[in-house]
């Protein structure tokens, strides 16, 4: 992806001699991190000058939200040198962006503890730009002591993105998910019924659109007829459900808690038992839902656990009915608002 300087430039000409160029700092668009001007305040803190009084260098950044944490791409760039690519990951957008920030600091040649000669005298043109900042460096800079789990993740978060590593990923491209529950209902049949879900889902930056489908087998309703006998049918429900979620409303580490929002579409069917002449019948189910979720992310490999807990309102509540010696008599109508919970398992494809 292109990076975008009109949605966010950062940097400016040096206000010396003509011709004299400042450093640039670029973030493409979209990013999961709406981070805005926090990053240039941040590394120009560090480096105890204007961004437009630093090295001609030209950074350009690339984030992207997988497998429950924040990643980035940095592009450093000297004149018309080839570019040096580092990647670096983080729990949070806050922690990404003090990395982010470092990084950038090294880049343009030091900041406020860095030495006078590195801080002053430019790279000369062609020469190695510095590498990416360790958990110690980055807490330094914030005057903060470091944790231990991050000095533990420094070396896997150091290493440059290699030619294995989706291109889409860093450029922030839709992460797409599927996902499988074993799911409960209360509500739409009668009692509390067991069923399975298998769905997917993509999501860009902050949202989802997740595509849901639903099965929950038939449950037996009866009733006792005049004649003393018990007659009855069983209901079933199938659909299909569209939600827009926002899938990480609270984050902490691993764990992210979102809410979705959208509409259901299917069928409840039902067949008599106990009945002289029994027939089946089909009635249109429409519902609308909404869910809280919850997603424990299991590692790298882009498994995570998800649970959810929402409610479906239906739109059409029709009676299942039998006659029985001349008397209608009412076997199942689903409630106002049927509860749905589900725990399962979700695979990102990034």
């Amino acid at each position: 992806m292109r990076a975008l300087s009109v949605a966010f430039t950062l940097g400016a000409a040096l206000g010396g001699a003509p011709g004299a160029r400042a450093a640039e700092l670029f973030l493409a668009q979209p990013s999961p991190c709406a981070i805005g001007e926090e990053l240039s305040f941040r590394a120009e803190r560090a480096l105890g000058r204007p961004l437009a009084a630093a090295a001609d260098v030209r950074c350009t950044i690339r984030m992207a939200r997988a497998a429950g944490a924040f990643t980035a791409r940095l592009e450093l760039a000297r004149g018309d040198g080839p570019a040096q690519l580092r990647s670096f990951s983080a729990p949070s957008c806050e922690a990404l962006t003090d990395t982010l920030a470092l990084a950038v600091v090294l880049a343009l040649g030091g900041g406020t503890e860095a030495s006078s000669a590195s801080a002053s005298a430019p790279a000369a043109p062609g020469a190695a730009l510095p590498t990416g900042p360790t958990a110690a460096e980055v807490a330094s800079v914030r005057g903060a002591p470091v944790p231990e789990e991050a000095l533990a993740s420094d070396a896997r978060d150091a290493a440059p993105l290699g030619s294995g590593e989706s291109s889409a990923r860093a450029a922030g491209a839709p992460t797409w998910t599927i996902r499988g529950a074993l799911a409960a209902d209360a509500g739409s049949l009668p009692g509390v019924g067991l069923g399975a879900q298998l769905g997917a889902s993509v999501a860009w930056s902050e949202l989802e659109l997740r595509a849901l489908g639903s099965y929950f087998p038939s449950r037996q309703a009866s009733v006792e007829s005049l004649a003393g006998a018990p007659i009855g049918a069983e209901l079933g429900l199938a659909a299909g459900s569209l939600l827009l979620c926002a899938p990480e409303l609270v984050r902490a580490a691993s764990l992210a808690f979102g809410a979705c929002g959208g509409a259901e579409l299917g069928a409840l069917s039902g067949e008599g038992s106990g009945l002289s002449e029994p027939h089946a019948r089909q009635s249109p189910w429409a519902a609308a839902l909404g869910q809280l979720s919850a997603r424990w992310g299991m590692g790298q490999g882009g498994l995570a656990l998800e649970a959810l807990l929402g409610a479906a309102v239906p739109l059409v509540r029709d009676e299942f009915s039998v006659v029985d010696e001349g008397n209608l008599r009412v076997l199942h109508r689903p409630a106002p608002v049927a509860v749905r919970a589900s725990v399962g398992v979700g695979i990102s494809l990034d």
